[in-house]
């Protein structure tokens, strides 16, 4: 795998800024990244061309997300603000308060009319995502809260954080279905399969978890990263599970096999990871002021073909240790 891009931002700056959230748009091409200088960046894939740098957040910007429809860009920040901003103009429509904290992460709905965020004041919230009108609070999180994701279908509501629980609620009417255990630190990371039956969470008990997302059965545990895993997305195909870790790597598991299928160093301190839309690329955002595109196409996981995990990786099947 190779790097082909390392996305510019003000050289005077790079180095000082630390990359919380990256997320491309739905046709590829374009990537967001939001930074601790209060900045949410958009740069064009293609050209690695910064196309606007959005200000108003302050205290650090620490999620984006885009719209289903591409048109509109959420970012969540440590202003306890969201801001809902025109995707293709760069412009600010809404910005939506309530957080009492900062915010740490946000999500759409498959259907792009509900937008989920989380924060440090313990909650989850929904919020109507054309008007920006608060919905409702999910309360239960015994501590901040630093990620949400929607299932495919819309129907489940993921959350992970600091009290080391994954949360499922139901999204349409905010009822708590399951509360996954296992991590021994904070969780703060979850990402469905593209299929939904699969939840993966990342923690600061330096592994990755998957779960089944219809029961809330552990299904395996994937260990390897030797600090924090902040980040963790499936490719579209499912077939790949990438992880962000604060050991200066990105690796690429193979799901079905759960064995670690590739090693990306280069960049000091991960905290999130992005495949684009057709799989090609990924991205990750990091503590060194750079986002870095990387282009996995020579490494293909072939379905029923498993991998091997290099020396020192290992992964279990939570039914061993009964």
């Amino acid at each position: 795998m190779q790097t082909t891009l390392i996305l510019p931002t003000d050289t005077t700056t790079r180095f000082r800024m630390r990359f919380d959230g990256v997320a491309f748009s739905p046709d590829g091409r374009a990537l967001a990244g939001g930074s601790d200088d209060d900045t949410v960046h958009v740069w064009d894939v293609a050209t690695g061309i910064l196309r606007y740098a959005l200000k108003g957040h302050k205290d650090g910007v620490h999620s984006v997300a885009f719209s289903p429809d591409g048109r509109t860009l959420a970012s969540g920040g440590g202003d306890n603000t969201i801001r809902l901003w025109d995707a293709a103009a760069g412009t600010l429509r809404h910005i939506l308060r309530g957080h009492t904290d900062y915010v740490l992460s946000v999500a759409f709905d498959p259907d792009g009319r509900t937008l989920a965020s989380s924060g440090w004041d313990d909650t989850v919230r929904l919020w109507d995502a054309a008007t920006g009108t608060f919905r409702c609070a999910l309360l239960g999180h015994a501590d901040g809260v630093f990620s949400v994701a929607f299932s495919p279908d819309g129907r489940i509501l993921a959350s992970g954080g600091w009290d080391n629980t994954v949360r499922l609620w139901d999204a349409a009417t905010g009822e708590l279905h399951h509360i996954l255990p296992g991590h021994a630190d904070e969780v703060l990371s979850v990402a469905f399969s593209p299929d939904g039956r699969t939840l993966a969470s990342g923690g600061g008990d330096n592994t990755i978890r998957l779960w089944d997302a219809a029961t809330g059965t552990l299904l395996r545990i994937l260990e390897g990263h030797a600090d924090v895993v902040a980040s963790v997305v499936f490719s579209p195909d499912g077939l790949i599970l990438a992880s962000g870790g604060w050991d200066d790597t990105v690796r690429l598991w193979d799901v079905a096999a759960g064995t670690l299928h590739h090693i990306l160093e280069g960049q000091r301190v991960v905290h999130s990871v992005a495949f684009s839309p057709d799989g090609q690329t990924l991205a990750s955002g990091g503590d060194d002021g750079t986002v870095r595109v990387w282009h996995p196409t020579q490494l293909r996981i072939v379905p029923g073909k498993e991998s091997a995990s290099p020396p020192g990786i290992t992964t279990r099947n939570p039914r061993e240790d009964e």
